[in-house]
């Protein structure tokens, strides 16, 4: 009967605790594994080795006839293991290990502590069960559980020195197989897909061992912990697939004026904020009148209409042929007042005539000099025009000047005359349908 049961009676609290810990933690793990690639893997492990003291009993004269405890130095253990990394996490593997402590001393119940000699060893064969957590990272920790056959041996086992009650050549040589088990615990550190060092403590325990030597018969204690360092070599599984290059996005064509259509489609680049344009970036011209929406205060009007700047019918035109600027001048002269005060009375009559009519001053010069320039000298003068006029009983909310520039020549600029005749300035009456003219 085996006189010391606490080491056969902790290994089941132990089995228990874990095998509780295990599935829930196992719960609380998600995802695939990230940090190993699944599949098959071997390791190889080198470690210490630490024997509890084992109490021994026997009722007989041997060189242990006492029943208190067997010291052990701290020893050395390998391992050898085979095993399979599911992608959930879950590791199954096969272990064969190897552990060996040198005997310290033994203590004599009524004599004392003396030095012994002697080699305890063990042999083990297990299947373990591991499982992994945040498989995802670089440092995963895991526990397991093992189940196995021990066999253990005393080598050369006895006391000697000056205090040794029996003769230093006995000795016992013996060895006991039986039912062992584990529980593991650690970390393992991935270096790549396919290889990984581990950093574990097991404790592992006989059950239900019966220590046979070949001298008379006795019981003996045997537990211990085994600090292992480990490296795993994964082959037969699949490699992670490489991830996808991630493409940027093609450049997105500019909208520099923002309007809506890309610098590349624009045909009209440069349209005022806030203006209406149609597919190709110009502003649109819904009536085809040839002034755009955002400026036409008479939309709709119908195909072949004439129209001024603002988009409205333009009723009747007349030349003020007798009115001469200065060069590059848009100052009247005596002469030039003279003769807008004789029209002054006539675009009041026409426009008492006609209540919802306007009229406009617009103005022209030939080709010579820039565009830019000739509509701006256009418009200055036509300014002129109507401030005199509006200085002179003109209503003011009823005229309206706009320069055209060198825009709509009534004869060629090839020659002194032609461009004579394009350098004038119109009256014209702008209204809504109406139909009338300015008479003299």
């Amino acid at each position: 009967m085996n006189k010391f049961p606490h080491a056969r009676l902790r290994l089941p609290a132990l089995v228990a605790a874990l095998a509780l810990t295990l599935p829930v933690a196992a719960l609380a793990q998600s995802g695939n594994n990230n940090g190993e690639t699944p599949g098959n893997y071997i390791g190889i492990g080198l470690g210490a080795n630490f024997l509890h003291d084992s109490s021994v009993y026997s009722g007989r004269h041997a060189p242990f006839f006492f029943h208190d405890s067997v010291k052990y130095d701290t020893g050395w253990a390998a391992m050898l293991t085979f095993g399979h990394l599911s992608p959930g996490g879950w590791r199954s593997e096969i272990e064969f290990s190897y552990r060996r402590n040198d005997f310290d001393s033994i203590r004599h119940y009524d004599i004392g502590r003396y030095d012994a000699t002697g080699d305890a060893v063990s042999y083990g064969l297990f299947f373990n069960e591991l499982y992994d957590f945040q498989t995802n990272s670089v440092v995963t920790p895991y526990l397991g559980l093992g189940l196995g056959v021990l066999r253990l041996e005393y080598r050369s086992a006895g006391p000697f020195g000056r205090n040794a009650t029996r003769s230093p050549d006995i000795r016992i040589d013996d060895i006991d197989s039986g039912l062992g088990a584990q529980a593991i615990a650690g970390l393992k550190f991935n270096i790549s897909d396919n290889v990984a060092m581990a950093l574990d403590y097991r404790y592992y325990v006989p059950v239900h061992l019966t220590f046979n030597p070949s001298l008379d018969g006795y019981d003996v204690s045997w537990t211990g912990n085994t600090l292992m360092l480990a490296l795993q070599f994964g082959f037969g599984g699949q490699t992670h697939p490489a991830p996808a290059p991630v493409q940027a996005p093609p450049p997105q064509p500019m909208d520099s004026d923002h309007d809506g259509v890309t610098d590349n489609m624009d045909q009209c680049p440069n349209t005022a904020p806030g203006t209406e344009v149609d597919r190709y970036g110009c502003p649109t011209d819904s009536d085809n009148d040839g002034v755009v929406n955002a400026q036409d205060q008479c939309p709709h009007t119908p195909p072949g209409t004439q129209v001024n700047f603002q988009g409205c019918k333009v009723l009747a035109t007349r030349k003020l042929n007798s009115l001469h600027f200065a060069f590059d001048s848009a100052k009247l002269t005596p002469k030039d007042q003279r003769y807008l005060s004789t029209e002054e009375d006539k675009i009041n009559r026409v426009l008492a005539q006609h209540p919802q009519a306007t009229v406009e001053i617009a103005g022209y010069t030939d080709s010579i000099g820039t565009k830019p320039y000739n509509k701006g000298l256009s418009q200055r003068r036509t300014n002129s025009v109507r401030q005199y006029l509006v200085g002179h009983g003109v209503r003011p909310s009823r005229i309206v000047s706009h320069g055209y520039g060198e825009s709509d020549p009534v004869a060629t600029n090839s020659t002194k005359t032609g461009r004579a005749q394009n350098r004038r300035v119109e009256v014209r009456l702008i209204g809504h349908g109406e139909q009338s003219s300015i008479t003299r």
